[in-house]
C-alpha cells in the first residue's frame, strides 16, 4: 500500500469536508460571506493535495510542468479568498493591502500559464526521484528557476505581514481567543508552506510539495470554530428552552393569578349591585312586619309590598347573571329599548331614598324614540349606579342646593346621557382613578360601581366621562350608538 497516496487522500478528504461544512453554512446564511470564502479556500486545498499526489507520481518532465501550472492555480484559489477571509473576519482596515495581494496573485497566476513549465522554472531539467524512509519513491523537479517567482514570493510575505497586522488589531478590539485561533492558523499555514515550497523548487529541500498538509492548521483552526459555535448554539437551545418553561410556567401563574383576579371582581361586583335589591327587599319585609302587628292590615297593601319584594329579588337575580355574563366576556341578551322609558323606570326605583334625602331630582328624557340596542338590566344598573354616586356626593350638600339632573340628548348618531349633580366636585388627585377597580374614596364601598359602569358601557360600544362643572358639582356623560335614525 502506498502510504504517500493514503496520506495525501486523507489530508485531501479532510479539506473537503471542512470545505462542505462551510459550504452548507453559507448556503444556511448568505450573508455571511465568510463561510463562502472557507468553502472556496478548503475547496482549493482539496485539488492541491491531489495535484501534489500527482506531482510526486510523475514520470514526465511535460506533465510535470502542467502538473505545476495547476499546482500554482489552485494556490491562487486558495490564497486570494484567504485574504478577503481575513478581512472579514478579523475586521482589518488595511484593504488596500488586501487589494494588493490579490493583485499580485492575479499577475502571477497570468504569467504563470505563459510559461511552458510554470511561474517556477524556466526549465526543468530533469526529475529526480527520492525515497522517503519507508522505501517509497517520489519525483522532484530540478532546473532552472523562473525569475518571475520573486513574485509569489513577495505576494506571500505580504500575506504574513497583512495577517499578523490584522491579528494585532483584532486583538486590541479585545477579540482575543478569535486573533489567536485565526491569526496563528493562518500565519502557521504561511510560514509551513511559503517555506517549504521555495525550498523544494530551489533543490535545498528532497520533499514532496506539502502546501495542503500545511492548510490542515487552518482546517484545524475552522474545525475548532465550528464545534465551538456549535456548543454556543447548544448552550443557546437550552437557555432557549429553559426560558420557554419559564415562559410557560409564568403563563400559567398569571392564568391562576386572572382567575382569582376575575373571581374576586365578579364576588366585590356582586356585592355591590346587590346593596341596592336587597336594602328594597328589607325595607318591604319590615314594613309588611308592621302592617302584620295591626289588628286592621290592609290586604291590598300588603299585596302591593309582597309583589315589590318579588320584583326586587328577580332583579336580583337578574344583577347576578348579567355581571357572571359580562365578566366571563359572554355576550348578554340585547334588546331596543327606549332610554327614556329606562331613566323614568329606574329613578322610580330610588324615588323613596330620594325623598328621605330631600334631593329634587329633574328628569329631562327628550325624545320616547330615541332607542338602543342594549341589555336592560345592564343598562338599569349603569344608571342605578351613577343615581347612588350623585346621591353620596350631594350628602354634605346644604338642603337648598341638592339638586340632580338626568338628561338625554341626540348627537348624530349618538344618544348623550348626562348625570349632573351640585355637590363638591371630584377631587383632582382622585379623577385619574375613578374608573380603577376596587379604588374609593368613600368608606364602606367596594369601589366597583363607575368600574363596572365603564366595563358595560363599553361592551355596548359606548364611552363614559367623567368632569367637574363650572358652576360646582359633577357630570358623568355616557354616550351609546342609537339603534334607530328617527329623530
Amino acid at each position: 500500500m502506498s502510504l504517500l497516496t493514503v496520506a495525501w487522500s486523507m489530508c485531501a478528504g479532510a479539506c473537503a469536508i471542512i470545505g462542505l461544512a462551510q459550504l452548507f453554512l453559507w448556503m444556511r446564511e448568505p450573508a455571511h460571506r465568510v463561510y463562502l470564502l472557507s468553502a472556496a479556500m478548503s475547496f482549493a486545498a482539496t485539488a492541491t493535495a491531489l495535484i501534489e499526489l500527482a506531482l510526486m507520481k510523475s514520470s514526465d518532465i511535460a506533465r510535470y510542468g502542467r502538473l505545476l501550472q495547476w499546482e500554482n492555480a489552485a494556490v491562487f484559489a486558495l490564497v486570494v479568498p484567504l485574504v478577503w477571509f481575513v478581512h472579514l473576519r478579523l475586521g482589518s482596515r488595511r484593504r488596500w493591502l488586501a487589494a494588493l495581494v490579490t493583485s499580485l496573485w492575479c499577475a502571477t497566476l497570468v504569467i504563470n500559464f505563459l510559461f511552458p513549465q510554470s511561474i517556477v522554472f524556466a526549465e526543468i531539467v530533469r526529475l529526480d526521484v527520492h525515497a522517503t524512509a519507508w522505501g517509497e519513491p517520489y519525483a522532484t523537479a530540478s532546473g532552472t528557476l523562473n525569475p518571475w517567482v520573486l513574485l509569489p514570493n513577495i505576494a506571500s510575505l505580504l500575506i504574513l505581514a497583512y495577517v499578523a497586522d490584522a491579528g494585532l488589531q483584532s486583538w486590541r478590539a479585545g477579540e482575543r481567543p478569535r486573533a489567536v485561533l485565526v491569526a496563528g492558523a493562518i500565519v502557521l499555514f504561511m510560514l509551513l508552506g511559503g517555506i517549504q515550497a521555495p525550498l523544494v523548487d530551489a533543490g535545498l529541500l528532497h520533499t514532496p510539495y506539502m502546501i495542503s498538509f500545511a492548510y490542515l492548521a487552518i482546517v484545524f483552526a475552522l474545525a475548532y470554530e465550528l464545534a465551538e459555535s456549535t456548543r454556543r448554539v447548544s448552550i443557546l437551545e437550552r437557555q432557549r428552552a429553559e426560558a420557554l418553561a419559564d415562559a410557560r410556567e409564568a403563563h400559567a401563574e398569571f392564568e391562576r393569578l386572572g382567575r382569582a383576579s376575575l373571581l374576586g371582581e365578579l364576588a366585590a361586583s356582586i356585592a355591590h349591585e346587590l346593596n341596592q335589591p336587597l336594602a328594597a327587599i328589607l325595607a318591604n319585609a319590615q314594613a309588611a312586619k308592621r302592617m302584620l302587628a295591626a289588628p286592621d292590615a290592609d290586604r291590598e297593601e300588603l299585596r302591593a309590598i309582597v309583589e315589590d319584594v318579588v320584583r326586587d329579588d328577580k332583579r336580583a337575580s337578574d344583577v347576578i347573571h348579567h355581571l357572571r355574563a359580562l365578566l366571563q366576556k359572554q355576550r348578554s341578551h340585547h334588546e331596543r329599548l327606549s332610554f327614556a322609558v329606562l331613566l323614568r323606570e329606574t329613578a322610580a326605583l330610588v324615588q323613596a331614598e330620594l325623598q328621605a334625602k330631600r334631593i329634587r331630582l329633574t328628569l329631562d328624557t327628550g325624545a320616547s324614540e330615541w332607542l338602543v340596542e342594549a341589555d336592560r338590566v345592564g343598562m338599569q344598573q349603569v344608571v342605578l349606579n351613577l343615581l347612588s354616586n350623585a346621591i353620596r356626593a350631594l350628602r354634605d350638600t346644604p338642603e337648598a342646593d341638592r339638586q340632580l339632573r338626568l338628561a338625554l340628548s341626540r348627537q348624530d348618531d349618538m344618544l348623550c346621557l348626562s348625570v349632573a349633580d351640585r355637590g363638591r366636585g371630584i377631587p383632582a388627585e382622585v379623577m385619574p382613578h375613578l374608573f380603577d377597580p376596587f379604588y374609593t374614596s368613600n368608606t364602606g364601598s367596594f369601589g366597583m360601581g363607575l368600574a363596572l359602569c365603564k366595563r358595560i358601557v363599553e361592551a355596548h360600544g359606548g364611552m363614559i366621562g367623567v368632569g367637574n362643572r363650572p358652576d360646582g358639582g359633577a357630570e358623568v356623560r355616557v354616550t351609546l350608538p342609537l339603534a334607530t335614525r328617527h329623530a
